[in-house]
């Protein structure tokens, strides 16, 4: 049961329920299960904010999983579902990995509001006396209180973040390691996939530039005119996204490369002329990509009546497919993606393309980008090493179990060498 004594503990140390929560959320428990990552985001960030209130299943299932604001909780159990699930995800990972954590993160049955604990010493004690492992407690809090003392902000999502900014930047290094560039890092839009089913189909860049998809005369019904609101009201970034950015960012910075961030429908033909870029998103969500890619091998094409998203290859080789098309089965549904470096094609400098044809593609295509596997995959493709090539775009067929990317391979490739 939530009590005013746990809300106003968290009311007195936010940013203590903060680091505790960014602990679990970069856990290797975690790292699969995005959209329970995005569930505790949601309701850590609302808590630490003073926002209970708005920790309820009607705004999770709004403002978590993108429901329509006529959402009806009692006909829609995916936020009581997930709820179960995390619960017993934090279980899991109390039980393994944060079993040496001074505090620990709780959301009772009947509530989605979090509560933040001590872990039981006695409990602790006898965890680590039966592994042998004294000192991975010691070590567990000194990480902690590291955290803390380096949280960095994360834009405009309001929770602090520890990154290690020495991380390689793998496959995407010629963006982020230039210094004679800006790199600005362009964020998706995940309300675009909605608009376009309103407008008839993804505008010219031209027109999304102009924002011609702000016009009254496409919205002619009250479910519409919301949509329509919450675009002139609001900048939509998905969790994944932010976490993404966050990484590619901080990497950045780590090699003193200039580093701005924008929303998608922030950005105008002039701004893209000199500089690096990394587009997130596919075409749906980012419509630059479709500029960007003109001179690519694979378009990626969107058909939002119709509901499917596709990469067509222009010129097929030998062993790959025209279309790849998204399929979704039981147990598992297969995704595609694609990871690209190439000349900007409007001015100087590179652009990077993260994307795919779902959230859990654009999500699987960011991992493989900033992996050692994504490197060795890549240069058994093009053979030669990744250093060599001025360029590079593959695709990616991805597997998803309950949301989360499982895995990725190549499918496709195209290699520019120096």
């Amino acid at each position: 049961m939530i009590t005013a004594r746990h809300r106003q503990a968290i009311a007195n140390h936010p940013a203590e329920l903060q680091a505790v929560a960014q602990r679990v959320l970069e856990s290797g428990t975690f790292s699969k299960a995005p959209r329970l990552r995005e569930f505790l985001a949601f309701v850590v960030k609302r808590m630490a904010e003073n926002r209970a209130e708005e920790v309820n299943e009607y705004s999770i299932g709004v403002q978590v999983f993108g429901k329509h604001p006529d959402y009806n909780p009692n006909q829609d159990n995916i936020v009581r579902v997930t709820a179960r699930q995390l619960r017993s995800k934090l279980t899991e990972y109390y039980a393994a990995e944060g079993s040496g954590d001074e505090w620990r993160i709780e959301i009772p049955k009947g509530s989605y509001q979090v509560v933040l604990v001590a872990n039981e010493p006695e409990a602790v004690a006898r965890e680590d006396a039966r592994k042998g492992r004294l000192w991975k407690k010691a070590l567990a809090v000194g990480a902690a209180v590291l955290g803390l003392a380096v949280c960095v902000g994360v834009w405009r999502l309001g929770m602090r973040v520890w990154q290690d900014r020495s991380q390689p930047a793998y496959l995407l290094e010629k963006v982020l390691y230039d210094r004679t560039h800006r790199l600005t890092i362009v964020l998706d839009d995940p309300i675009l996939s909605r608009v376009w089913s309103v407008t008839g189909g993804v505008m010219s860049l031209g027109e999304f530039a102009k924002g011609r998809y702000l016009d009254e005369k496409y919205y002619t019904n009250e479910r519409d005119t919301t949509t329509l609101d919450m675009l002139r009201e609001n900048y939509l970034v998905h969790y994944s996204s932010l976490a993404m950015m966050t990484r590619l960012r901080d990497v950045a910075l780590a090699h003193k490369v200039d580093v701005s961030v924008v929303s998608c429908r922030g950005v105008r033909p002039e701004d893209v002329a000199n500089g690096n870029y990394v587009l997130m998103g596919g075409v749906a969500s980012n419509p630059w990509v479709m500029e960007i890619q003109k001179k690519l091998a694979f378009e990626h094409v969107v058909y939002p009546r119709e509901g499917r998203r596709v990469f067509v290859n222009r010129a097929p080789r030998k062993g790959e497919q025209a279309v790849y098309e998204s399929v979704g089965a039981s147990p598992e549904e297969r995704y595609y993606a694609r990871v690209a470096v190439a000349d900007n094609p409007l001015g100087s400098g590179k652009v990077a393309l993260v994307g795919g044809t779902s959230r859990d593609a654009t999500e699987a295509a960011g991992q493989f980008a900033l992996s050692e596997a994504g490197v060795e995959e890549v240069e058994r493709a093009c053979g030669e090493s990744v250093g060599k090539l001025s360029g590079f775009e593959v695709i990616l067929e991805t597997k998803s179990m309950a949301g989360a990317p499982m895995k990725q391979r190549v499918v496709a490739s195209r290699c520019a060498k120096q």
